[in-house]
C-alpha cells in the first residue's frame, strides 16, 4: 500500500529446496559480493545432554574438523591455507553449527569440503586425544579439587531451592515452561577426559545425518551450478540417524494482566515501557516492530531534543518462543523520571486510540530504510536468509517474503495491530529508580538492618538482662571465676542458620500472603511508589521482628560464658540467665545424653563430653557444658 515502490525485494532471489535425503538448503547469490559464506547447522546441542554425556556435542564439534586423509589432519588449517578468511564451529543449546568464508572463486570447492567434513569421517584415537586437550584449553582441565567445588555449589544450589522461585515473566505471565538448566562445568570437564572414540562416533552417527541438517550458502556464485553441486555432494549421502534436538513448543498465551515491576535502589533511573503480545502473525510483528522504532524516534525528539530530560530513547524487543515484549526504553534523571514515563504512556495510549495517517506513513518509511540500505556482503545475505527461514519454519509461509508482507501493510492493519497490542491489560513496564525519599535510602535501610542484627548478636544478652532486671553492671574485679561454656565457631554458625531461617520464613510467608490476597506471589514488585517504598520498610521491619523472635526461642540455652559472682552464677550470650547463689543446692558431674540437651547451657563441637549438673533448692535441674566438667565443679564449689 504505502511501500515497495522503487525498492527491489532483497529476498526474491533466495532459493530454498530440500534434497531427497532430507537436507534443507537455502541459497542466495549476489554478483556484488566478493566472498562466499557457508553455514551448516546440525540439530544437536547441550539441551540433549545429561550428567553422563555432558560435553559430548562440543567435543564432537571439535572432532568434526579432524580427518586422517587431509593435510595436517585438520580441516580448519587446511581450509585456512586455501584462503578462507574465517572458519569456525560452535555448539549452542539446540544446534551445532560450522561456518567458513572464502573468496568466491573457491565457492564450489568449499561446498565439496563441507560435505566431506560433515558426512564422511575418518578419525582415530589420536585425533580424539588431540581435540580433548584442545578443548581443555577452552573449558579448563579437570582436577581433583573440582569435586569439592561442585559439592559446595550443589549444596548452595540445593539450599537456594528452598526459597521461593524468582519471578519469571515468561513462565508466570505467558505460561511457558521453564528453561532447562545448564549443567555445571564440572561435568563438562570431567567427561571430556573419559569419552572414548566409540562413544563420540556413536553420537555422530545418531545426530549427524542429512535430514537433521540445514545448509546455507550465500555469496557470488552461479545458483544453478551450486544447486547441482549440492545435490551431488550432499544428496548422495544416505546416512540415517535416529535423534534430533527439539526446542520447547511455541505455545505462549497472554494472561491479560499488566506487568509492572518497580525496583528501588538501582544505580540509575531507567524505564522500559511497552506491551506484551503473542507472535502469531508475521505481519503484526513487522507492524509492532516498525511502531516501536518510530515511537522511540518521536520520544527521542521530545524527551531529549526538546526537554533535555534523557540521553537517548531506544526501542526494545525481548522474546522467548512466541512470547514477546516490545516498546521503548530510556534513562532519566531522578527528578524527571515520572514525567518522562507519563509522556511516553500518554503517547502510546493516544496512538492506540487513533494514530494519524501521516505518522503511519512516517513509521513505515523509517522502517523501510532497512530494505533499501542493505549492504552487499555475506553477513547481510545470511541475515536475509534467516528472516526467510523464520517466516517458513515458524509461520509456515512459503509463497511470500518478509519484504512482500511488509509492503502489503495497510493503514487499517497498522492501526488495528497497534490498538489490539497496546492495551492497558497487556501493558508492560519495568522501572528502575535510584531512590524515593533520599539518595541511598534502600542501602541505608539495609545497612541498618545488618547493624541491628550485629547488635543482637553482640549485645543481645545485655539487652535481655536489663529487661529481666538482672544485675549486669559488674566489673572484672567482681568476677570470682569465669569459664567459656560455648564454642565461638558453633555459636556463630548457629546464629547464621537462624539468620537464614528468618529470611526463609519471611520470604515464604510473604509469598503465600500475596498469593492468598492478590493471587500473585510477586505482587509486591508490581506496586508503584510510594507503596513499594512502604512495602520495603515494612518488609525490613517484619524480618527483624521474626529474627528477634526466633533468636529468643532458639538461643535461650545457647550461652557463651559463665561468670561466677558473689551473688551467684551469671550466664551471658545472645540471651542471659542469672542463678542466685542461695538457690543452688548441689553440683555434680553426669554423663551427656540426648534427654539433657534441652536443659543444657552452652554449646560445643564435642557435645558428648560430661556435663556439670546443677540442682536447685526448688528441685529444678540444669546442666552446663564444659571443657572439663570435673574441674569446673571443683572450682565452683570453692565459692558455693
Amino acid at each position: 500500500m504505502l511501500l515497495g515502490q522503487g525498492i527491489d525485494d532483497p529476498y526474491k532471489n533466495i532459493e530454498y529446496f530440500k534434497l531427497s535425503n532430507g537436507l534443507q538448503v537455502y541459497m542466495l547469490s549476489d554478483k556484488q559480493v566478493s566472498n562466499t559464506q557457508i553455514i551448516l547447522s546440525v540439530k544437536v546441542g547441550m539441551d540433549i545432554e545429561d550428567k553422563a554425556n555432558a560435553g559430548i556435542s562440543h567435543l564432537l564439534e571439535h572432532l568434526i574438523f579432524r580427518d586422517e586423509r587431509i593435510p595436517y589432519h585438520d580441516y580448519l588449517d587446511y581450509i585456512k591455507e586455501e584462503g578462507a578468511t574465517y572458519i569456525n564451529g560452535y555448539t549452542s543449546q539446540y544446534e551445532t553449527s560450522y561456518e567458513a568464508t572464502i573468496d568466491s572463486n573457491k565457492s564450489y570447492w568449499l561446498v565439496e569440503i563441507f560435505a566431506q567434513m560433515l558426512l564422511d569421517k575418518v578419525v582415530s584415537d589420536s585425533d580424539l586425544e588431540i581435540e580433548k586437550k584442545a578443548l581443555q584449553v577452552e573449558i579448563g582441565a579437570f582436577h581433583w579439587y573440582h569435586h569439592l567445588g561442585y559439592s559446595l555449589k550443589s549444596t548452595l544450589k540445593y539450599l537456594a531451592k528452598i526459597f521461593p522461585n524468582k519471578e519469571d515473566i515468561y513462565t508466570n505471565e505467558f505460561g511457558l515452561t521453564q528453561r532447562k538448566e545448564y549443567l555445571d562445568s564440572y561435568f563438562y570437564r570431567k567427561n571430556n577426559t573419559d569419552f572414548s572414540l566409540e562413544e563420540v562416533m556413536h553420537h555422530y552417527n545418531t545426530y549427524y545425518y542429512p535430514q537433521n541438517m540445514l545448509l546455507k550458502v550465500v555469496g557470488n556464485f552461479e545458483a544453478k551450478k551450486m544447486r547441482l553441486l549440492i545435490e551431488k555432494e550432499f544428496g548422495t549421502s544416505q546416512k540415517q540417524g535416529t535423534k534430533t534436538a527439539k526446542e520447547p513448543p511455541y505455545n505462549a498465551t497472554l494472561n491479560n494482566k499488566p506487568h509492572q515491576s518497580y525496583k528501588i535502589g538501582a544505580s540509575k533511573n531507567y524505564a522500559y515501557l511497552g506491551t506484551k503480545y503473542i507472535l502469531d502473525d508475521y505481519k503484526k510483528y513487522l507492524i509492532l516492530d516498525a511502531y516501536s522504532e518510530y515511537l522511540a524516534t518521536k520520544m527521542q525528539q521530545l524527551l531529549r531534543n526538546t526537554l533535555g530530560q534523557t540521553y537517548s530513547v531506544n526501542d526494545f524487543y525481548h522474546s522467548r518462543a512466541n512470547a514477546v515484549m516490545t516498546g521503548v526504553n530510556f534513562g532519566s534523571l531522578h527528578a524527571s523520571l515520572d514525567e518522562n514515563i507519563q509522556l511516553v504512556q500518554k503517547k502510546i495510549y493516544a496512538d492506540s486510540l487513533k494514530i494519524e495517517d501521516k505518522e503511519i506513513a512516517e513509521a513505515l518509511k523509517q522502517s523501510s530504510v532497512y530494505y533499501s540500505a542493505l549492504e552487499h556482503d555475506s553477513a547481510t545475505l545470511l541475515e536475509l536468509i534467516s528472516a526467510q527461514e523464520y517466516l517458513q519454519e515458524y509461520h509456515q509461509i512459503f509463497d511470500s517474503t518478509p519484504f512482500a508482507i511488509f509492503s502489503s501493510i495497510t493503514k487499517e492493519e497498522f492501526q488495528e495491530s497497534i490498538s489490539e497490542a497496546f492495551t492497558k491489560q497487556n501493558a508492560y513496564s519495568y522501572i528502575y529508580s535510584d531512590y524515593y525519599f533520599f539518595p541511598f535510602d534502600i542501602l541505608i535501610l539495609t545497612l541498618l538492618m545488618f547493624f541491628v542484627v550485629i547488635v543482637i548478636y553482640i549485645r543481645g544478652g545485655i539487652i535481655v538482662s536489663k529487661q529481666k532486671g538482672i544485675p549486669i553492671y559488674y566489673t572484672q574485679r567482681d568476677v570470682l571465676l569465669t569459664r567459656r561454656i560455648g564454642n565461638r565457631f558453633v555459636l556463630f554458625w548457629k546464629f547464621i542458620v537462624i539468620f537464614m531461617i528468618a529470611v526463609l520464613l519471611s520470604e515464604w510467608s510473604e509469598y503465600f500472603l500475596f498469593m492468598w490476597i492478590f493471587d500473585n506471589p510477586y505482587y509486591a514488585s508490581s506496586v508503584d511508589t510510594p507503596y513499594s517504598y512502604v512495602y520495603s520498610i515494612g518488609s525490613f521491619s517484619y524480618y527483624l521482628i521474626l529474627f528477634i523472635v526466633i533468636v529468643r526461642v532458639c538461643c535461650i540455652k545457647s550461652l557463651s560464658r559463665l561468670d561466677m559472682l558473689k551473688e551467684g552464677m551469671f550466664f551471658r550470650g545472645s540471651t542471659s540467665v542469672f542463678i542466685a547463689k542461695n538457690k543452688i543446692d548441689t553440683l555434680s558431674v553426669v554423663p551427656w545424653s540426648w534427654n539433657k540437651v534441652s536443659h543444657t547451657y552452652g554449646i560445643g563441637i564435642r557435645f558428648w563430653k560430661p556435663l556439670l549438673k546443677v540442682t536447685l533448692h526448688d528441685a529444678r535441674v540444669l546442666y552446663i557444658r564444659s571443657k572439663d566438667a570435673q574441674h569446673l565443679v571443683e572450682d565452683l564449689s570453692k565459692f558455693l
